[in-house]
């Protein structure tokens, strides 16, 4: 990394004397920047370069803030990997840039600015991805007991002469229902019902019960 113009002892442009920023990316903005530095100075002199400079752009007088090198990546991907190096130039390049404000602005072959949002956008998804899988595999998964199985399986016996039970639908409203499609069936499906809401709301139910219920499923027959 070139050294911080900051700490530089090189002298800065004359009171008056143009101030130009300048970023250069890759060897082929490093030669193009040069070259615009020797032209510039041919007919101005005086003019200052500063920025993100190669080793020709030094060669040629540009002050460097940081090196060329460091832009050095294209692509989203090879963005994303570099991110918080090129977020950390950028905000030294503008803090600099709006403290002592510069007459101009040259960008040579760096990289679009855009790729970074675009860079940090899919590493936050990829973030909150990463977050809700490590928290799905860390929940426990919950098997029904022996009464949800079973209540289940009835209501797929069900399904065969009424419309499927929807999830927010209780086990009572879902036997009415039945029951009005299946009027012969009210009467069994409303006990069968109420024996479930008893068994998974009321009290802790014993074996005997749970078996009893298991049994009465089973025999359901529509």
């Amino acid at each position: 990394m070139a050294p911080s113009a900051a700490s530089s002892a090189e002298p800065r442009a004359r009171r008056g004397a143009l101030r130009i920023g300048i970023v250069a990316g890759e060897t082929s903005g490093d030669q193009l920047g040069a070259e615009l530095i020797e032209s510039v100075r041919s007919v101005a002199p005086q003019t200052h370069f500063e920025g993100v400079a190669g080793p020709a752009m030094r060669a040629a007088g540009c002050v460097a803030i940081d090196a060329a090198e460091s832009l050095s990546v294209m692509g989203l991907v090879e963005v994303l990997g570099h991110l918080p190096s090129l977020l950390k130039l950028r905000a030294t390049l503008q803090q600099r840039f709006t403290a002592d404000p510069i007459d101009l602005f040259v960008g040579i072959d760096s990289p679009d600015w855009r790729h970074l949002g675009w860079a940090f956008a899919a590493g936050l998804t990829a973030w909150v991805a990463w977050v809700s899988l490590t928290l799905r595999r860390g929940v426990a998964r919950v098997k029904p007991d022996r009464i949800g199985r079973a209540w289940l399986h009835a209501t797929r016996k069900l399904a065969r002469v009424a419309p499927p039970r929807t999830a927010a639908e209780g086990p009572m409203a879902y036997a009415r229902r039945v029951g009005e499609h299946r009027p012969d069936l009210a009467e069994r499906i409303s006990a069968l019902a109420t024996r479930y809401a008893t068994l998974r709301f009321g009290r802790d139910a014993s074996h005997q019960d749970i078996a009893a219920f298991e049994r009465e499923v089973r025999n359901l027959a529509v």
